[in-house]
């Protein structure tokens, strides 16, 4: 459970560090008369279709959206749903999506307990379930503790829910460097290996090495004047 624990943490560290890239870097959309960027869309999203629910004094978000038969969709361990708004809408043509964020929780059991408390608040008694990356080991887990009401598991991009004891070396490493670095390092080593995954034309990505650059400015100014965001995560 305390490795659980320490997954979520690395996770909101990087979690932060793509939404701040994916606003930076998002392409204008129209969006009816309007022209949105993808960080706005996905706001509209979030506004539009978010709900909260508190489960032992911890407040969940989730979306519900679409009608039809329904699905409980996990997503990874970016934790925020609402990035993948254009898959979900999608989704809801044909379903009823119920996606739920995740807050920094310790344990697993934190998990179930909240997926319990916000089917039961939508009235859901079956559903579909899918995962996508750490979605899907959360996937796994709640299968095995409510077999009766998954009628179908769909997962994406995961693996078992034991990796083996061979790799927990490696990602208590990994874990423990993504927890001592500084959010400007691990947040220039995201974008670094973002642009080597996507494709940008060349005014793009200079775009996005002036506003990566200006907002490390801003940050170190922030620094030395003594203002400065701090993140509590339990660990």
């Amino acid at each position: 459970m305390r490795y659980a624990a320490q997954q979520r943490h690395a996770a909101d560290r990087f979690a932060d560090a793509t939404w701040r890239l994916m606003a930076t870097v998002s392409p204008l959309l129209m969006t009816g008369d309007e022209v949105m960027t993808i960080s706005e869309q996905m706001n509209h999203f979030s506004n539009r279709f978010g709900k909260e629910v508190i489960v032992n004094n911890t407040t969940w978000r989730y979306y519900r959206v679409g009608a039809g038969a329904p699905i409980l969709w996990l997503t990874g361990g970016l934790r925020r749903a609402a990035l993948a708004f254009a898959f979900m809408e999608r989704l809801a043509t044909r379903h009823t999506v119920i996606a739920p964020d995740y807050p920094p929780v310790q344990t697993i059991d934190e998990f179930i307990t909240a997926f319990d408390t916000i089917l039961q608040t939508e009235g859901i008694d079956t559903f579909a379930l899918g995962g996508q990356s750490y979605g899907g080991l959360l996937a796994q887990a709640y299968l095995a503790h409510n077999t009766k009401a998954v009628d179908r598991l769909i997962l994406s991009s995961t693996g078992p829910a034991d990796y083996g004891k061979g790799w927990l070396p490696v990602e208590y490493a990994i874990i423990a460097l993504v927890r001592l670095l500084p959010e400007k390092t691990v947040k220039n080593m995201l974008t670094g290996g973002l642009l080597k995954a996507i494709t940008l034309p060349e005014a793009e990505r200079a775009e996005l090495n002036v506003a990566e650059n200006a907002s490390v400015v801003a940050q170190t100014d922030a620094e030395s004047s003594g203002l400065c965001l701090v993140r509590t995560s339990p660990r």
